[in-house]
């Protein structure tokens, strides 16, 4: 074996480039692969320093008769430096591979070795089993025989994960980093060989190396299952992009009405900045996303940049959105302007209530005896108040309405714009306050009807009562329809056919099931 082949051989078992050599020797590139090709000789200090780097004598080095590697390293195989040497070795040069490999590439190798580190997991889950229960059957006679079996099983799985750990490192290292040692070796080539200085420009900016070897196609069903994870990433990123385009429309209608309504104050800028970012953010984050998937080019540096600043401006548009929130005063009182009465007289069965159960107030007025009066407050910006009549149960029950205005939302927008301008946030209630005012016996004669429809917590005021906590007590599960009626008042029920039906009362409920 002739020099050259020996240093070629003696490189590439140590780890090393041919670059790396030329700066351990101090010479150039081209003269080590002038060497390793046999065109040219090292000089006799240069020689010395190859032995002492290798540990090999000069005798084996230069002496063409010996032809094993093995025969020319004087290292000790068990030498427990060298396999750390080797490893840190390994992890440099898997850094500095996934340093140099594009996004995409670097994504399809994970990709690769986890399904290739699953499918081993899996062989070996399947044969740790068997050989484990097998093992351990030869002992089934003897006591504690579990144990055996927990202690088989282990020490055999921690086998066949350095098996795993083994195979997976070896897989690895002749599918993507021999390629990159190779790649990069060309690479060097190419940018010794430029002389022209347009292409020596050209030479400066980073390019992305190419691992794999064209030609070398990975197995088939590798290929097939990568292709099938980096779909559903695909698809998963494009669930994402749909979201950000729905995020990027209304944070684009947010921006527009906040930047009309900039005059009113700060608040307003602070919105304004804080949707604006957001449109940016969004936006990088959308063409990042749309570029990934059609596997286009992608100059992230910027993008990136741009999406971190959104943030920085979408925290210092919050922030002034906070500080602005000073300058206003928060009114938590309902607003009602308006009043409108209605008199009633009483009736057996008769129940007042609102629309959606909202809390009742009860006034004593002992002039009224069975007159009622029903007293509804309500904004008259908003809504029109009303009541009507319906039948629920057997219960006469007059309902205070709130009919919402057809222009309400203008009116609602105007009014918080006039209290914006001076400086006031307020709570507008677009419901009623409903009063019921009569004798004390006419309205506990009310409450006892309503307390057989409705539940409610009743509290004593000053001079009355207040109702909270309204709520439905009947539930009818009715399948005959109008064939069967409930009597709230007596508590009967009505069947007009042969529909099976059962009354359950609790405490708080009535249950009536008919079939």
């Amino acid at each position: 074996m002739k020099f050259g082949d020996k240093l070629v051989g003696l490189r590439k078992k140590n780890g090393l480039s041919q670059e790396e050599l030329a700066e351990k020797l101090g010479v150039s590139r081209q003269s080590v692969s002038k060497w390793e090709s046999n065109n040219a000789y090292p000089e006799t200090d240069k020689i010395v320093q190859i032995c002492n780097l290798f540990d090999c004598s000069m005798d084996d080095l230069i002496n063409d008769q010996i032809t094993d590697l093995k025969q020319i390293e004087r290292k000790e195989k068990n030498n427990i430096t060298t396999y750390i040497d080797s490893f840190l070795e390994f992890i440099t040069k898997t850094i500095n591979m996934f340093g140099d490999m594009k996004f995409s590439s670097g994504l399809k190798c994970v990709i690769e070795m986890v399904i290739v580190g699953l499918l081993l997991a899996l062989l070996g889950h399947i044969l740790v089993g068997i050989a484990s229960s097998v093992i351990s059957n030869l002992f089934s006679m003897i006591k504690g025989y579990t144990v055996i079996h927990t202690v088989v099983h282990s020490i055999l799985s921690v086998v066949w994960f350095i098996i795993e750990f083994i195979i997976l490192v070896h897989v690895f290292k002749i599918r993507y980093l021999n390629y990159y040692d190779k790649a990069k070796e060309e690479q060097k080539d190419e940018d010794s060989s430029e002389t022209n200085k347009k292409d020596k420009i050209k030479l400066e900016k980073k390019e992305n190396v190419v691992i794999r070897d064209g030609k070398d196609r990975p197995f088939a069903f590798l290929s097939v299952l990568s292709k099938i994870v980096m779909f559903f990433i695909k698809l998963f990123l494009a669930w994402i992009a749909l979201i950000l385009m729905f995020t990027l429309a209304g944070l684009s209608t947010g921006f527009v009405l906040s930047a009309i309504h900039i005059g009113l104050g700060s608040l307003f800028v602070g919105i304004s900045i804080t949707t604006l970012s957001g449109i940016i953010g969004c936006l990088s984050l959308l063409i990042i996303i749309i570029k990934f998937i059609f596997n286009k080019k992608n100059k992230s540096n910027k993008l990136l940049v741009l999406f971190l600043l959104s943030i920085v401006f979408f925290g210092v548009g919050i922030g002034i959105s906070i500080i602005s929130f000073k300058n206003y005063k928060f009114e938590e009182k309902s607003t009602f302007n308006a009043e409108t009465t209605q008199k009633l007289k009483y009736e057996d069965g008769l129940v007042i209530q609102s629309e959606y159960l909202n809390d009742l107030t009860y006034e004593f007025d002992e002039t009224k005896g069975d007159d009622i009066e029903l007293q509804i407050k309500y904004n008259d910006k908003l809504v029109n108040a009303s009541y009507y009549v319906e039948d629920y149960y057997g219960l006469k029950v007059y309902v205070a309405s709130a009919d919402y205005i057809n222009n309400n939302f203008y009116n609602t927008y105007k009014i918080i714009i006039d209290d914006l301008k001076n400086n006031k946030i307020r709570y507008y209630n677009q419901n009623l306050e409903v009063k019921v005012v009569s004798s004390k016996a006419t309205i506990d004669k009310l409450l006892e009807n309503e307390s057989k429809a409705y539940n409610y917590a009743k509290d004593n005021t000053k001079n009355g009562y207040s109702l909270t906590g309204i709520s439905h007590r009947i539930n009818m599960y009715n399948n005959c329809y109008d064939d069967v009626h409930y009597n709230a008042i007596t508590g009967e029920l009505i069947k007009t056919n042969s529909c099976s039906c059962e009354k359950i009362e609790h405490d708080d409920q009535i249950v009536i099931n008919c079939n």
